[in-house]
C-alpha cells in the first residue's frame, strides 16, 4: 500500500534516506547511503527523485548548527569532490525542487548553512515537537502563524 501511494502520488511524494558511516578496523569511516527498502522504491541510478536524505552533520562539539542541501560521498568522507561524483539532495531541496522552486536550493555541494535563529535562546524561537507539525490538531490550536508557511501548492496538508 506504501508503495502504490508513492507510485499514485510520484509528483507529491518523498521519502527519506540516511547517510550511515562504519568503523573500519584503521579507525577510518566508511560512508554509505542507505536508501529505503527496496519494496518501496526501486533502485535506479540517478537517484529516484523522491528520495532526499534526512542526515545532518554535528559540528566537533556534538551540536547541529548547519544544514547541507546538496552532498556527495566524496564530501561526507572528507575527499575531494570530483567531477561525475552523483551529487544527492536533501529532503528539503527535494519539497522545494517538487514544488516548482528548485532555484531556491543552493547550488553548492559542498556547503553548509548555517541555522538562522533570531536571538539567545530566552529570546529566540521557541522549540516545538515535531509531530505536532503533522497533527493537524496541534498545528490549529498550538501554532497559530502556520499561515506564514502556508502554499498555494494544492499538497499542503495542515
Amino acid at each position: 500500500m506504501f508503495r502504490a501511494a508513492l507510485d499514485r502520488h510520484r509528483d507529491r511524494a518523498l521519502i527519506g534516506s540516511n547517510f550511515i558511516s562504519e568503523s573500519l578496523p584503521d579507525g577510518a569511516q566508511q560512508w554509505e547511503h542507505d536508501l529505503p527498502v527496496e519494496s518501496l522504491i526501486t533502485p535506479i541510478e540517478p537517484l529516484d527523485a523522491r528520495i532526499g536524505y534526512v542526515t545532518y552533520w554535528a559540528d566537533s562539539d556534538g551540536k547541529v548548527r548547519s544544514a547541507r542541501f546538496r552532498t556527495t560521498l566524496a564530501r561526507i568522507s572528507r575527499r575531494r569532490t570530483e567531477p561525475g561524483d552523483e551529487v544527492f539532495l536533501s529532503l528539503p531541496a527535494r519539497a522545494v525542487t517538487q514544488m516548482g522552486r528548485g532555484d531556491l536550493v543552493p547550488a553548492e555541494p559542498n556547503k553548509d548553512w548555517l541555522f538562522r535563529y533570531s536571538g539567545p535562546p530566552s529570546k529566540g524561537f521557541r522549540p516545538w515537537p515535531i509531530f505536532q507539525v503533522f497533527v493537524p490538531e496541534f498545528w490549529k490550536a498550538h501554532l497559530p502563524m502556520a499561515k506564514l508557511f502556508a502554499t498555494r501548492s494544492s499538497w499542503w496538508v495542515p
